[in-house]
């Protein structure tokens, strides 16, 4: 069974190169012991060197979902997809923000819709809460 996720992700990163390397090493020490399918999302034309990439990695961009990207105001960015993975994917969503949060100016923030569960997260004086 899998759980059906709407995800609304607005960032501004304070280095670019800091949030990619922070986004590649939580997939590289995988915590949450999760299935990143980085053969499958190379073989898809997906660049995890670059912020796009390690993005649609964690919102599940496969051809057929992209993440949708809009530039915003101030720098910011959203990035929004909408996608059917495991249940346990909201806690390696949680903690990938947790690990990239340091990197991204203040204000940036997640949110998740997992079914009946509505998580939001806000980087705040550059913390997670």
């Amino acid at each position: 069974m899998s759980c059906c996720y709407t995800t609304r992700l607005e960032m501004k990163s304070k280095d670019e190169a800091k949030t990619i390397a922070a986004a590649k090493e939580f997939i590289r020490a995988n915590p949450c012991g999760a299935n990143f399918c980085l053969e499958g999302y190379a073989k898809d034309g997906i660049d995890v060197e670059t912020l796009d990439g390690v993005v649609s990695v964690m919102l599940a961009g496969w051809s057929g979902q992209r993440v949708s990207k809009e530039s915003l105001e101030d720098g910011f960015t959203s990035y929004r997809n909408e996608f059917n993975a495991s249940y346990g994917w909201l806690r390696v969503l949680e903690a990938w923000f947790d690990a990239v949060g340091p990197t991204l100016e203040d204000g940036s923030e997640f949110q998740v819709d997992a079914e009946k569960q509505w998580e939001e997260w806000t980087v705040v004086d550059g913390e997670v809460v």
